[in-house]
């Protein structure tokens, strides 16, 4: 597979999350910035080429400085100043990663380019577990000629190791139940952005992102029902999702097993492909760190102290593959 060049979305404007008052991608993990973690794991992966940061340019700056990340990654990375939201964050990296663009080029003039077909690898900035492990099985499974946008999900098993055990902490995660089973959505994402007829509802799928808030849920709703042709199937999953979460694990374990089979994979990506326009897939990644994501500060005390037990348990499960 040829050389992909990666996004990282390290914004702090509308739709971000903070812990403690800061942007996560500066909290210290094992005395270095999750930032940092990040680009060592796309620094030693084989499949990335030229990296953009979208975020506080001079914060980014001073952090990468005072960095030990070799000078060959830091050569590799272009720092691109933050926007108003995720959307145009993601626009403006991906123009940082591409060659020979005329000064002023707009990300709307590359449609019908030859740009249209490029694809790049998109991560969040809270994600100090990630590894090159994670990253490669990800990228090596990502058929581009058969979709123009790849999801990552994790599976309920391989998240199992990261479960509190004994006197040990752990990370307890919230999973959708489908038809195929239990999962969650990881943060590695790829995609040909100029692939994507409506890029609109990417920004609102992000900001509704957490789908355990009533208020998410409702909203959510709202959004599909002004999407036209899929509005019917796309509320009807969405409740069949909603439904089985509530009813798992209490006694009604017909109606758990009624809603869950009624919750397809294959349909919800048909759904979803129909609202934002493309041809979409999922990728299931194997290691766990892109979907140890740090949404609080419990997970972030958390991922401290089991930090480097959880790493070897990516280089052992790397190791058992070889």
């Amino acid at each position: 597979m040829e050389k992909v060049a990666a996004i990282v979305l390290a914004g702090d404007k509308r739709g971000s999350i903070s812990i403690r008052n800061d942007n996560k991608a500066f909290l210290p993990v094992q005395g270095k910035p999750i930032l940092v973690h990040i680009l060592r794991a796309l620094g030693q992966s084989p499949s990335i080429g030229k990296i953009a940061i979208v975020g506080p340019e001079e914060r980014i700056r001073g952090t990468l400085d005072e960095s030990s990340l070799d000078e060959k990654i830091k050569n590799t990375i272009r720092i691109v100043p933050q926007r108003e939201n995720l959307l145009e964050n993601s626009k403006s990296g991906f123009l940082a990663t591409l060659e020979s663009l005329p000064p002023g080029t707009r990300f709307n003039d590359l449609y019908n380019t030859d740009f249209a077909n490029t694809s790049v690898l998109l991560l969040s900035s809270d994600m100090p577990l990630l590894t090159s492990y994670e990253i490669d099985e990800f990228l090596k499974q990502a058929d581009m000629e058969k979709q123009d946008y790849f999801i990552g999900i994790t599976s309920e098993k391989s998240l199992s190791r990261y479960l509190p055990d004994g006197n040990q902490p752990g990370v307890s995660m919230i999973y959708f139940n489908f038809k195929e089973g239990r999962l969650r959505q990881n943060n590695l994402h790829i995609a040909k952005p100029l692939k994507v007829k409506n890029l609109k509802y990417l920004e609102i799928m992000y900001e509704l992102r957490y789908q355990t808030r009533f208020r998410n849920i409702l909203l959510l709703i709202v959004v599909l029902c002004s999407t036209g042709g899929s509005l019917f199937s796309a509320v009807r999953y969405t409740l069949n999702l909603q439904i089985s979460r509530l009813l798992r694990g209490g006694p009604h374990h017909r109606l758990y097993r009624y809603f869950k089979n009624r919750a397809p994979l294959e349909g919800i990506l048909r759904c979803i492909g129909k609202i934002l326009g493309t041809r979409i897939g999922t990728i299931e990644t194997h290691y766990g760190g892109a979907a140890l994501d740090i949404d609080n500060e419990k997970d972030l005390e958390i991922v401290e102290k089991m930090y480097e037990p959880w790493i070897a348990l990516q280089q052992d499960y790397y190791n058992r593959l070889k």
